[in-house]
């Protein structure tokens, strides 16, 4: 039997605020690279169809259309790889930042931004609603609280700040059987933020016994915001991924193979794992329980195990 090797790709992409023509075709740009480098799973970064201070535009009607319309090209341009693409979606009257799952030509569902930062630069609070937890629909698809379940393995994301927070969705979709946790953001820089960002992805990447994959807004928006991009992937052990920040590059994409086989094994041998996570079944009732999306139908070739080995350490006793 296969190992369940499972190739991730972080892109750091610099878009343009309303730019909804020029930045769908700087994604679909990407999605094509990845998929030519045999990627299963990209993640890229919060409201990468939009631009991220949109401000008081999200209450601009067009604004919300024309994402959608975005996400559906992308989607279309999604044949033999999977991703999260940022946007913002208006439900019930309400603005959530979400992020789109898309993969094989569809959009299978949309994960939503829990938790908004008003403090420091930011004013999510003014124009953004939080996700208060649980199952809707967006034209048709799932959205909310949701995991994915693909052919090698249960999939899931959070955005930007549920990370930074003290209780992130990340630990119940973890609890609910999530192996990988995918997060969109778009954190501006800050000297020694990067140095940061890394202690938290590898911190809940250990912590949560999963493997986390962050992908960052690169460039200038169109107000006061740098973002210096980057990308991380960890899993418990050790960040096998870390992109410089800062590039001069229009967008940067880097990838890492992981084995959710070894990560299972990891939770069966820890007895603390065990007792929190409801022995990993996504039917558990966590503090927000979450919708499985079942993809297993999709099709999935394991990422070869010539790459996987060639990311081991030459000695696992003695440091390099």
């Amino acid at each position: 039997m296969a190992m369940r090797l499972v190739r991730i790709g972080t892109a750091a992409v610099s878009v343009k605020v309303g730019d909804f023509k020029g930045n769908t075709h700087r994604l679909q740009t990407i999605l094509t690279e990845a998929r030519s480098q045999g990627i299963h799973l990209l993640v890229t970064p919060e409201l990468g169809i939009s631009g991220y201070s949109l401000e008081d535009r999200i209450y601009w009607p067009e604004i919300v259309r024309r994402s959608w319309e975005c996400l559906l090209e992308l989607a279309e341009a999604s044949t033999g790889i999977s991703a999260f693409i940022g946007l913002p979606v208006r439900i019930q009257g309400q603005t959530y930042n979400a992020a789109a799952f898309i993969a094989n030509g569809d959009v299978h569902g949309l994960v939503l931004k829990r938790y908004l930062p008003t403090y420091s630069i930011f004013y999510e609070g003014r124009n953004w609603s939080a996700w208060g937890g649980g199952v809707t629909t967006y034209e048709g698809v799932p959205a909310g609280d949701l995991i994915f379940r693909m052919p090698y393995g249960l999939v899931s994301a959070e955005i930007c700040e549920d990370l930074w927070t003290a209780s992130s969705p990340a630990q119940d979709r973890v609890q609910a059987g999530a192996e990988i946790i995918c997060n969109p953001s778009a954190s501006p820089f800050l000297p020694g933020k990067n140095t940061e960002r890394k202690r938290l992805v590898q911190g809940t990447a250990t912590n949560l016994k999963a493997i986390y994959a962050y992908a960052n807004l690169l460039g200038c928006d169109n107000s006061r915001l740098v973002f210096d991009g980057g990308g991380l992937i960890a899993t418990p052990d050790e960040l096998l991924c870390d992109v410089p920040i800062l590039s001069k590059q229009a967008w940067t994409l880097d990838s890492a193979v992981v084995n959710l086989d070894d990560l299972a094994r990891q939770r069966s041998e820890n007895s603390t794992w065990r007792q929190t996570s409801g022995r990993g079944r996504a039917d558990t009732t966590a503090t927000t329980p979450s919708h499985l999306i079942d993809l297993r139908q999709m099709p999935y070739t394991p990422a070869p195990l010539a790459d996987y080995v060639a990311q081991m350490p030459t000695s696992f006793y003695m440091p390099e």
